[in-house]
């Protein structure tokens, strides 16, 4: 209720039941669609924007929205869009189907929290042993690096 009550009280749009999904989904597709016109033809991109999706291995988007989610992964950088998708690692491995899981399981860039196999590593080219790490530690992977990172969360 609090996350909901703070996504409306600054406009951001937040679904959490399955019948809200395809609204949101919605709106990040016509929000991107038209960023990228705007990109496409020099026109002002306007504000930043995120598009946070947790437990990203339970969603099975619209056939029709594939390319856009996977749009919104290649070109987000492009038209002031950030994705940022968060997933246990064997069952996003388990749900590549996922058009924009997959497009960032590619991408072999993320963070590693609290890795449990060596496979976690390997699905972002790195190499690593698991090792137990208090909440909020693990690796920010990039194509074949690590570096230890600490997750911080800070209320306002």
């Amino acid at each position: 209720p609090i996350l909901r009550a703070a996504a409306q009280s600054c406009g951001c749009r937040y679904a959490e039941r399955a019948d809200e999904l395809p609204h949101s989904w919605e709106a990040i597709e016509d929000e991107l669609r038209s960023r990228l016109d705007a990109f496409d033809s020099g026109g002002e991109l306007g504000s930043p924007w995120v598009a946070v999706i947790d437990d990203a291995e339970l969603l099975e988007p619209s056939p029709g929205g594939a390319d856009a989610q996977r749009q919104l992964v290649q070109r987000g950088v492009d038209v002031h869009a950030t994705v940022l998708m968060a997933a246990e690692p064997q069952a996003a491995r388990a749900a590549y189907s996922f058009d924009a899981l997959r497009t960032l399981i590619n991408l072999q860039s993320g963070i590693l929290l609290r890795p449990s196999t060596t496979d976690d590593f390997a699905m972002f080219g790195v190499r690593g042993r698991p090792a137990r790490l208090p909440a909020g530690r693990g690796y920010a992977c990039f194509p074949g690096e690590k570096r230890a990172v600490q997750i911080y969360c800070v209320a306002e």
